[in-house]
């Protein structure tokens, strides 16, 4: 597994949500060298992932301090290290300061982007 010292998030670009969500984490001015990538541009990390058992249809990745954060657990991490300066970002550590909570609110996250999505016409990554 590759080890990484910055923080870099691994996301479905084409999804509303996801983008909403890195964008709103205000992660640039916590992490000014945060790298976002779309995982729609990287097949290759991809399908490096799922042989390591991360679907990223399944939920986004972080990159970490040397650690890789998959699904609710990268969720819940950024959750952590983000500015909670508004309601909702207060909400979010608040929901995901369980681990078997964060579980089952990723759970309906999951289920609302994948609706979302289909909705849209738009494709899960391949």
């Amino acid at each position: 597994m590759t080890q990484f010292t910055n923080l870099e998030v691994v996301y479905d670009g084409e999804c509303p949500f996801c983008r909403f969500y890195v964008t709103y984490c205000r992660l640039k001015e916590a992490f000014p060298e945060v790298v976002l990538t779309d995982a729609r541009d990287v097949p290759e990390r991809v399908a490096r992932y799922r042989a390591e058992g991360m679907e990223i249809n399944d939920g986004m990745i972080v990159l970490y301090g040397g650690a890789v954060y998959h699904g609710d657990k990268a969720m819940t991490m950024l959750t952590q290290i983000s500015r909670p300066d508004a309601f909702i970002q207060r909400l979010m550590r608040l929901l995901f300061r369980s681990p078997a909570l964060a579980q089952i609110v990723y759970g309906v996250l999951r289920l609302g982007r994948n609706m979302t999505l289909s909705l849209l016409g738009r494709s899960k990554i391949d």
